[in-house]
């Protein structure tokens, strides 16, 4: 965390790429840009959440009862204890890392009040339930590399999965998808 610049966040965020931050050698936090792309994602991934959202708020409308304007809302999470916490670029560190962890938060980073990334404190705990939760994937991705490892044909790189420019006519890969590989090198997009 000593090492950590506004310029290295900044240009985390620019990028779209995750960049994971370390005190001591030990990953404690991973800062999430939010970036155009990942915006898309998480539309695509939670698209009937955000159907009935608009629904409710299309109901809330009609009603008579008070709504509360985006400015409020806005106010009431630099203020609140709500399961955030908001930190400007230049003010995190691995004390506030280690405290939202604490408190069960994650970290809005802003820079010119600007959201930039949201910070996400690793513990055990939640790489223990990542890997439970991706246990059958992770048994099927060892087993497809022990499979590979049997045969004579060369081994493709993760940095060669991820770089291979797609056969023409098909589209890229879209940014979040995992990459699965055959015994033959084909990948596939989860």
């Amino acid at each position: 965390m000593r090492d950590l610049r506004w310029a290295s966040l900044r240009d985390a965020a620019r990028s779209g790429r995750p960049l994971a931050l370390v005190n001591y050698r030990e990953l404690i936090g991973v800062m999430i840009p939010v970036a155009a792309a990942w915006v898309e994602h998480l539309i695509d991934h939670n698209w009937s959440c955000l159907c009935q959202s608009i629904a409710e708020g299309e109901q809330a409308m009609i009603s008579t009862t008070p709504m509360a304007a985006l400015d409020d809302l806005i106010a009431r999470a630099y203020t609140s204890p709500s399961g955030e916490a908001v930190a400007r670029a230049g003010g995190l560190a691995a004390g506030l890392i280690e405290q939202a962890d604490q408190a069960g938060q994650t970290i809005a980073v802003t820079h010119d009040r600007e959201l930039i990334g949201i910070v996400i404190p690793i513990t055990p705990g939640l790489v223990q339930f990542l890997i439970e939760r991706n246990l059958p994937r992770v048994l099927h991705n060892i087993a497809l590399g022990e499979k590979q490892l049997s045969t004579s044909d060369k081994l493709a790189t993760l940095d060669e999965l991820l770089h291979r420019q797609p056969p023409a006519g098909r589209q890229p890969r879209r940014p979040g998808r995992a990459v699965n590989a055959d015994p033959a090198g084909r990948t596939s997009t989860t």
